[in-house]
């Protein structure tokens, strides 16, 4: 369990250190060479089963033990929802 841990924080900090340029103001920056149709709007959203496949069995597995975690619908969120600055102006 441990070097899976270890294994999980290795990756994040590569993937961190590689999206690092794109960052602004701690919001993502959309990249237009990655920008798929299931991210544009009106566009249809993947099957459950299609994104399920893209997480690793173990890494499933990890999230239900761990933090019973479940994966049970796709829903599209509006940008304003992910926006953490936009969050914190909104809060009364």
């Amino acid at each position: 369990m441990e070097e899976l841990e270890a294994r999980m924080r290795m990756e994040v900090a590569a993937s961190d250190a590689a999206q690092a340029p794109r960052k602004t103001r701690g919001r993502m920056v959309a990249d237009e060479d990655n920008d798929s149709e299931a991210t544009r709007p009106g566009a249809p959203l993947p099957g459950l089963d299609v994104l399920l496949g893209r997480v690793p069995a173990e890494v499933r597995e990890t999230m239900e033990e761990l933090l019973r975690v479940r994966f049970t619908t796709v829903k599209r969120v509006p940008s304003q929802a992910l926006d953490p600055v936009a969050a914190r102006k909104a809060a009364p």
